[in-house]
């Protein structure tokens, strides 16, 4: 290119001058006279329609000659089905450009979003709908930062970075990768080591804070472990510090366990030395109910050494070789008719044999001849006796009988006293 002789200079730079874009009608003028050359400048969303389902969305940039006109989606990844998809709002500010190509034929577009200083983040409303109507607009989110007591908890200004207050929390360092939509869903990926705080995480979150935790942070900073929980911390957690991990399901409500078609097995594994399964009910009026339901509905209690059923001062123990009852006083009540029964023996109609060592002179029983008698061994009055068996000496050499007896009234040894002759 000819370098301008110094007399023609002035005459140049004039003429270069003369076509500078100075005002919004000369930009508009240029920008159809534009050579076929890359332009890139920020723009506002305006509308967020699209019917070709592309991304594509309008954007009112100056590079546009202040017009409002539609770019297309420049993902990071994309195409085929797949890829990442993500459009803003109306409101936000694009990087676009214009681009004129024709394979593929697009001319402008846009590549991604800019945090500029002086953002409005709202409480009560969505700032970047897709849509300006009442339900895109709505904004219902319980947010993971509560302001400390006194700070207002109204919209803030700044750059309208999601979540700024917990991903530079503590030391101004952006130390996540946060992904959040308007609404308030987000997905956070964290490392932060600070003296307050040892976060080395994954959450995904809803807006109204229920999460997905996956954290590889130090047990002792309440990492290592995963955790599934709505906004009043009642879930599942499963905690895999080492030695032993634990699983915990926590919650203020009911906790159901429904198999449809299937068992329920709980089971410590054979290798476990000395573990345990406890059911307890600790509440006050606590109840523990087990049932087993339906036409053949049978519960089994199953033990090697022994089971202990203890209620207060009461406990029964079954054990392989016997079955002890301790407590202090036992009753058994049946239906009218009912019968109990111990080694092929029955309770209710029953003998039992007693040994006594008594002296010739120490007993002495009167008979009523209907088995009733009294006697002189401390017995109360009105018990049966049974006289059964050999006398002696004027005692008997068998015992005492609980169910009254009809008895022969005259024994067989019982000499009846001599009737004086009558005349």
């Amino acid at each position: 290119m000819p370098t301008p002789s110094p007399s023609n200079e002035s005459s140049y730079v004039s003429q270069a001058e003369s076509n500078l874009v100075t005002t919004p009608a000369q930009r508009e003028a240029a920008f159809g006279q534009t050579a076929a050359v890359p332009t890139f400048g920020f723009g506002i969303v305006r509308e967020c329609s699209d019917s070709g389902k592309s991304g594509t969305i309008q954007v009112q940039s100056d590079i546009f000659g202040d017009k409002t006109l539609p770019c297309a989606y420049v993902s990071p990844v994309g195409g085929g089905g797949a890829g990442l998809f993500a459009v803003p709002g109306i409101g936000a500010t694009v990087l676009v450009a214009t681009i004129p190509s024709k394979n593929p034929p697009v001319t402008n577009v846009w590549m991604g979003c800019l945090y500029p200083a002086g953002q409005m983040t709202p409480k009560s409303f969505i700032s970047q709908p897709f849509a300006k109507t009442d339900v895109e607009v709505a904004k219902n989110e319980v947010p993971e930062y509560t302001p400390p007591r006194g700070v207002s908890n109204a919209a803030t200004a700044g750059a309208g970075c999601p979540d700024e207050d917990t991903i530079y929390a503590d030391n101004n360092l952006p130390n996540s990768y946060v992904f959040k939509h308007p609404a308030g869903h987000s997905l956070r990926m964290t490392k932060k080591i600070t003296p307050e705080r040892n976060q080395d995480e994954i959450v995904i979150r809803t807006a109204l804070g229920k999460r997905l935790c996956l954290s590889d942070a130090p047990a002792s900073f309440g990492g290592n472990s995963l955790q599934l929980l709505d906004s009043d911390n009642n879930g599942l957690s499963i905690y895999t510090q080492t030695p032993e991990p634990v699983i915990q399901v926590e919650t203020v409500g009911d906790i159901n366990t429904i198999s449809r078609a299937g068992d329920i097995n709980n089971t410590i594994g054979a290798a476990a030395k000395g573990k345990k399964i406890r059911l307890t009910n600790g509440s006050s009026n606590g109840h523990i109910g087990v049932s087993g339901l339906g036409i053949n509905g049978t519960i089994d209690l199953t033990a090697t050494k022994s089971i202990t059923l203890s209620v207060g001062n009461s406990k029964i123990t079954i054990a392989s070789e016997k079955i002890s009852i301790d407590t202090p006083n036992i009753q058994i009540t049946g239906q009218q008719g009912s019968e109990m029964s111990l080694g092929g023996v029955t309770f209710s109609n029953h003998s039992h044999l007693t040994t006594m060592n008594v002296p010739a002179d120490g007993i002495a029983i009167s008979s009523t001849g209907t088995g009733t008698g009294t006697g002189n061994l401390g017995l109360p009055v009105a018990t049966t006796v049974e006289t059964t068996g050999g006398n002696s000496n004027d005692f008997s050499t068998q015992g005492y009988a609980s169910a009254p007896l009809n008895a022969d009234p005259t024994p067989d040894n019982f000499d009846p006293p001599i009737q004086p002759e009558t005349a």
